[in-house]
């Protein structure tokens, strides 16, 4: 017939009249069904397998020293077992002889220095075992310590909300070896960033680098210590052959110490009065932008000295702070704001706040890895500007400062956190 061909449906579709209505049904093929069905099995089978994987990857990550001793053990239990006729047969014929001949007395001197680089090579061998454990044991410990830090700071980031701001026409290079290569256009110009870390983990080479490179741009630079003073700062200026004294003289840096204290018992001063709403000119407080100076980068060194001066006094602290972002954005300027953190921090401020209020959040990490001490960096966020998102190594190298090496990540299995 026309319509069949030996039993298989040729026509996909029938036509069946409801009254006035035209249905079309569609009847798929047996074959076509057949393998429709094969591909979602399959497709169910690779799902299963890929929930089975990520189940237990943290596992295997976690333990991957312990499971390659495991291993190795299974393995050499294995050869023995395969091989276990000759081996017993070596083994006897060799403590026969060594029973036999082994006589000091006897031995000449080569014999003695053969056994001794002998035994010397086992014991290098098992330290060598013992240390690689040990470290990678340490390394575990640190990527899930850094883990576990992203969970609080993701929630910050994710409920952080920002004034609404126009997007940014004009984009800042810090010219900081392998600093730029991390972020697309730049930092968006007038933005305030939050530079985070431990002790003695480059926050503050990082910012004097930072205007040293600017000021030798022509452009105005302001560092407002309220720790360090101007002398000392200076002089880690010139450790890394930078020339502080004539940026100073052609008045493109300033280097100004404030006293937080001061700046602490002004503010509580003014809200006493003001019954707790700051109503009042930030410069005069400290005096921190120095009259007819006009600078395009400041950097505040450091927020954490800040907060410790007002005490018990939080909320008058974070309404300082706020005001103080606030009054930076309406100069214009690209601030830079230090805290000190610790070396794995699970908050970026003495009160958390300050993440909320900067538009972009850098870190310096000082990360021990069994015996040695790595350094490292990270942009964390930044509002207006696509920037990569890993931790990636850095030096601090003396007569030339940081550099940054975007290709070279650390704890690549925190990739896509």
């Amino acid at each position: 017939m026309a319509g069949k061909k030996r039993g298989k449906v040729i026509s996909k579709k029938r036509n069946v009249n409801r009254g006035d209505e035209k249905v079309i049904l569609k009847i798929p093929e047996p074959e076509k069904a057949r393998k429709e069905s094969k591909k979602q099995a399959k497709l169910l089978k690779k799902e299963i397998y890929i929930d089975y994987f990520t189940k237990y990857k943290g596992y295997f990550l976690k333990n991957k020293n312990l499971i390659l001793v495991i291993l190795c053990i299974a393995a050499l239990g294995v050869f023995s077992y395969v091989f276990r006729d000759s081996i017993n047969l070596f083994f006897a014929e060799t403590a026969n002889r060594m029973i036999n001949d082994f006589d000091v007395s006897k031995m000449e001197s080569t014999q003695i220095i053969s056994y001794g680089i002998a035994l010397l090579i086992l014991l290098g061998l098992a330290a060598f075992v013992l240390i690689r454990l040990k470290r990678g044991k340490s390394a575990d410990i640190i990527l899930e310590e850094l883990k576990e830090q992203r969970k609080p700071i993701e929630e910050i980031l994710r409920r952080t909300k920002h004034p609404e701001k126009e997007m940014p026409r004009e984009w800042i290079k810090t010219n900081i070896g392998g600093f730029d290569q991390l972020i697309d256009q730049g930092i968006p110009a007038g933005s305030s960033v939050l530079v985070a870390g431990g002790a003695g983990s480059g926050k503050t080479i990082f910012c004097l680098q930072l205007l040293n490179a600017a000021a030798l741009k022509n452009e105005k630079c302001l560092y407002i210590s309220l720790e360090e003073s101007e002398e000392r700062l200076k002089e880690h200026m010139r450790d890394f052959k930078w020339d502080p004294d004539s940026l100073e003289k052609k008045g493109l840096l300033i280097i100004k110490r404030v006293d937080p204290f001061q700046i602490a018992r002004d503010v509580e001063a003014l809200l006493a009065g003001a019954k707790g709403e700051l109503k009042m000119d930030l410069n005069e407080v400290g005096r921190l932008v120095p009259e007819n100076f006009a600078p395009k980068w400041i950097v505040l060194d450091s927020l954490t000295a800040l907060a410790s001066a007002f005490k018990e006094e939080e909320d008058s602290y974070r309404v300082y702070i706020e005001q103080l972002f606030r009054y930076f954005e309406s100069l214009r300027v690209n601030s830079f704001l230090v805290s000190e953190t610790e070396q794995i921090p699970i908050k970026f401020s003495k009160s958390g706040v300050e993440e909320f209020l900067a538009d972009g959040v850098i870190v310096f990490y000082h990360i021990r890895k069994g015996d040695v001490r790595e350094r490292a960096f990270e942009i964390l966020k930044m509002r207006g500007a696509t920037h990569k998102e890993k931790i990636v190594a850095m030096q601090i190298i003396r007569g030339r400062g940081i550099e940054i090496y975007p290709e070279q990540e650390i704890f690549t299995e925190m990739g896509g956190r």
